[in-house]
């Protein structure tokens, strides 16, 4: 698969991996849900996705080291 061969990739490089998650809320893979495997994740709320709110999204947050910068870039 190659979500673990990018995991391995960005291991082996310290480079931290962002996962697009726009429609893959609720999914799985391998038993862990999809948003949980990079340092941060997207979620996309626009009108042509599975949950809508006609325009949105979320930052899900994986790497306790990320939450002060997205603080700043929420405001």
């Amino acid at each position: 698969m190659r979500l673990d061969t990018i995991l391995e990739i960005a291991r082996r490089h310290g480079i931290a991996v962002v996962e697009d998650n726009a429609h893959g809320l609720f999914a799985r893979y391998k038993g862990r849900h999809l948003g949980t495997f990079g340092a941060l994740a997207t979620q996309s709320f626009h009108e042509t996705k599975n949950i809508t709110c006609g325009e949105g999204g979320a930052l899900l947050i994986n790497d306790a080291s990320y939450i002060a910068r997205a603080e700043i870039l929420r405001d």
